[in-house]
């Protein structure tokens, strides 16, 4: 580095505050960014949770009752099977 002691000083205080600065922000950012994606992955857990749980609902009142809802059961079917249940 050129120019005298003082301004070394000067820059190289400079350098520290930046580099201090930017170090704080990362920590303060990567928290926030962390419990950020934690939030995010929980609540899209507890939706496919739900989705799931409404699919699985469906399918087995679907093919338990399907015979016994008759026609609406035949036309919510996209393949209707031979026989009885």
């Amino acid at each position: 580095m050129r120019g005298t002691f003082e301004e070394q000083k000067d820059i190289k205080k400079c350098w520290y505050k930046t580099s201090f600065d930017y170090c704080t922000e990362f920590i303060f950012v990567f928290n926030e960014s962390i419990f950020s994606f934690f939030t995010d992955v929980l609540r899209s857990g507890v939706g496919a949770f739900i989705w799931i749980v409404a699919l699985i609902s469906w399918v087995v009142v679907f093919q338990t009752q399907r015979v016994a809802w008759g026609d609406l059961g035949d036309e919510l079917s996209f393949i209707i099977p031979t026989g009885s249940a």
